[in-house]
This record gives C-alpha cells, structure tokens and sequence, in this order.
C-alpha cells in the first residue's frame, strides 16, 4: 500500500549516474523499467527525460552543482557526415562511439544513418 502514495520527496541523482544510466539503456539495449531496476531510478519517465536530453545534446545538470554538456552537436560538412555514417555502420551502429569521436550528437549520427540507409 506504501507504494501507491504519491511520493513528495525529490530524489537526487548524480550526473554520473545519469551517464552511466542513459549509456547503460542505449548501449547494452536493456529496457527502460530494467534500467530504472539497475540503477535505482525513481520512474520510467526520468530515465526517459535523461535520455531524450543525452541524445538531443543538451546538457544534463546533476542534482544539485554543476552541470556537464553531452556530446553537443556542431555543424558538419557533407563529407562529414558521410564518413561518420560510415564509421557508425562499420562499428555496429555504435551512435554513441561515433558521436563522441567526431563531437557531434548522438540525435545527429542516429539521424544521419536512418536517412543514409533509407535513401542512399
């Protein structure tokens, strides 16, 4: 019955949990009530609130100080992005390595390969 209350208490939550909670979803493809499980998250849509923040590249703020920009997305040349699509496909669509070594988004690379393998 405890558990159907409706919680008044904000929970805190590192940035590094956040991180290692959103890489935990995205690379390992877990689920998100799985994650949550893992990590110890309050509810499904926090999770989902980190992640839609990590792969749109704004910054993620811990709770409490300080805040930290996840791989933020620059401007790109069409030659870029050829090969960072390129190098997300060779490496089994890994969205997250491509973003973080050619310093763009994860939104922009997933974006990228979706049109690359839809039109060409």
């Amino acid at each position: 019955i405890d558990g159907l209350k409706e919680s008044r208490n904000w929970k805190q939550y590192p940035k590094e949990l956040k991180r290692q909670a959103v890489a935990f979803y995205l690379e390992q493809g877990n689920s998100l009530k799985v994650t949550c499980e893992q990590f110890n998250i309050s509810s499904t849509s926090v999770l989902r609130r980190w992640i839609k923040l990590y792969t749109s590249g704004k910054a993620i703020k811990s709770t409490g100080k300080g805040s930290v920009k996840m791989n933020g997305g620059r401007k790109t040349t069409f030659k870029e992005r050829i090969e960072i699509v390129q190098y997300a496909i060779a490496n089994d669509f890994n969205y997250h390595q491509a973003a973080e070594k050619y310093e763009v988004s994860y939104q922009q690379v997933y974006s990228w390969v979706r049109k690359y393998q839809k039109d060409g």
